[in-house]
């Protein structure tokens, strides 16, 4: 049995969690149950746990914040999230925790089964690759075989995006494996590919992605499969990178768009609402709009105060002000910058070709 904390501040939930879910069935045992973040990690302290189900929305320590907590007195727990709404911002963090999965409110028995079912037999499988892993550095004899610390490298290299030093530590891994047997290889090859899957959170395509079959005789056809394994990996991992660059550009151009009139309206602040830093944001935005950061919001604001002018209901200072601009000067300059001309200008030619216009037609 795989030991399960519950916290959650709502007493009915807490309840209905201990007392509708067939624990004992699923290969858990409720090991203890606490209403807010600060008691649970009194309990983590005095009674460690292997899996912790807490709810986001918390007075004081909120669930993601105790899930950190609980990370640093635990490095290995598991985590699962109640959530009453999808949000951005939480499901970021989540990856960033290794959140193993979302349960979002109304909280339905079936999903929690469905769920839990599933993490005990990803604990399972840890456990044997535990085993396995034990009993490789036993036949290698006297030769150390670090898989922890190969994954470790692996997903570090990944992060960075380093792919072609990731590829050489592989062809390394590889030749390590040879002092195995080719069963216990195949093994550890699958802990790896299982490894980087799990941390990235790239599963769902598990056929395309772990390619290796159920025997092996040979060494050069497990290296083979394993390279296509780990190549399929880096992929999608890529893919999914870049997607995750996407949703970041459309919210940072969002935010510009619908904030460019506050006058203390401040680009690090958008970068730290989406938990990234102004540099790599600024990096993404550029590489997908073709623009930095910086000149769109600009562009938005002129082209605003280009049409306000127009409008010619508003004076100068006022159409400053609402593109954002205390300062006239500052906006005229901005505006000078931008389109070539003043302010005062760029009307007084609109207004020439508006009636240069009208003269042809006449």
């Amino acid at each position: 049995m795989y030991r399960l904390m519950i916290v959650d501040d709502e007493k009915i939930i807490r309840d209905g969690l201990c007392s509708i879910i067939r624990w004992n069935e699923l290969g858990f045992e409720v090991a203890a149950v606490a209403q807010n973040g600060a008691d649970a990690l009194r309990m983590l302290e005095q009674q460690p746990v292997d899996v912790l189900l807490t709810d986001i929305q918390m007075p004081q320590i909120n669930g993601l914040h105790l899930a950190r907590l609980a990370h640093e007195i635990n490095p290995k727990i598991k985590l699962v999230v109640i959530s009453g709404y999808s949000n951005f911002e939480y499901a970021r963090e989540g990856i960033e925790l290794r959140v193993e999965s979302y349960i979002l409110k109304p909280i339905e028995p079936k999903q929690v089964g469905e769920v839990f079912a599933r993490m005990k037999a990803q604990m399972d499988q840890e456990r044997k690759n535990e085993e396995l892993i034990l009993r490789a550095r036993n036949q290698a004899g006297g030769t150390v075989f670090h898989i922890e610390q190969y994954c470790d490298e692996a997903i570090a290299y990944i992060e960075q995006g380093e792919y072609g030093v990731c590829r050489s530590a592989l062809d390394a891994f590889a030749l390590n494996l040879r002092q195995l047997s080719v069963s216990d290889a195949a093994q550890m090859c699958r802990f790896v590919l299982d490894s980087v899957i799990r941390y990235f959170d790239i599963g769902g395509s598990g056929a395309a992605l772990e390619p290796l079959r159920a025997d092996y005789d040979r060494f050069d056809a497990l290296e083979d499969d394993f390279r296509s394994g780990m190549n399929a990996c880096m992929e999608k991992i890529i893919a999914k990178a870049d997607q995750m660059a996407v949703l970041l550009c459309r919210q940072a151009k969002a935010e510009i768009e619908g904030h460019y009139a506050e006058q203390n309206f401040s680009l690090s602040r958008i970068a730290g609402k989406l938990n990234v830093s102004y540099g790599y944001l600024s990096s993404i935005f550029t590489e997908h709009y073709k623009v930095s950061p910086k000149s769109y919001l600009i562009r938005v604001r002129m082209e605003k105060a280009r049409e306000l002018l127009l409008r010619r209901e508003l004076k100068m200072y006022e159409i400053a002000a609402q593109v954002g601009y205390a300062d006239p000067r500052y906006f005229s300059d901005a505006f000078r910058k931008h389109f070539g001309v003043s302010p005062s200008y760029h009307l007084k030619k609109i207004q020439n070709n508006k009636l240069e216009m009208k003269e042809k037609q006449t």
